[in-house]
């Protein structure tokens, strides 16, 4: 193979972040809020922990995040008493963060429409089905190291 995967993965991936980041400034949001909104979207009431989990978040970034987010009017965080007697805390959207939210998935629209213009239907659905293999190849390969 004379192409270098990595390097086409890194170069591509720059740009898309290059894009969104942009579009994030231009939201008012920092790093990892607009996935926690992005997430939300569809997930409200979802808790702390597994959120963090979702968005690949240590949780004690989540929590911190979360906390501005509170503070900007976009979340609240319901207490949630688990079975086990342990507290944890649902996420809920506000009306601002569900306005917000929205403005996020037009803004990942756009970006993949860009990212995607010129692809026919079924390369859109190919480079998806590659993106899932090199996933599972990777997550494959990671279970043998752990084991």
């Amino acid at each position: 193979m004379n192409q270098i995967f990595f390097h086409h993965l890194l170069v591509t991936q720059r740009a898309h972040w290059d894009r969104t980041r942009q579009g994030f400034k231009k939201l008012g949001l920092s790093e990892s809020m607009p996935k926690i909104l992005y997430l939300l979207n569809w997930h409200e009431g979802v808790m702390q922990k597994e959120l963090a989990g979702i968005c690949q978040l240590k949780e004690s970034t989540m929590t911190v995040t979360l906390q501005h987010m509170q503070k900007m009017g976009f979340v609240n965080k319901v207490p949630y008493a688990l079975p086990t007697g342990k507290r944890a805390y649902a996420i809920y959207l506000t009306d601002a963060g569900r306005e917000k939210s929205r403005e996020v998935v037009e803004l990942m629209g756009e970006v993949d429409a860009q990212a995607l213009a010129g692809f026919t239907e079924e390369e859109q659905e190919m480079v998806f089905s590659f993106f899932d293999r090199i996933c599972k190849n990777l997550r494959d390969e990671n279970a043998e190291d752990s084991e």
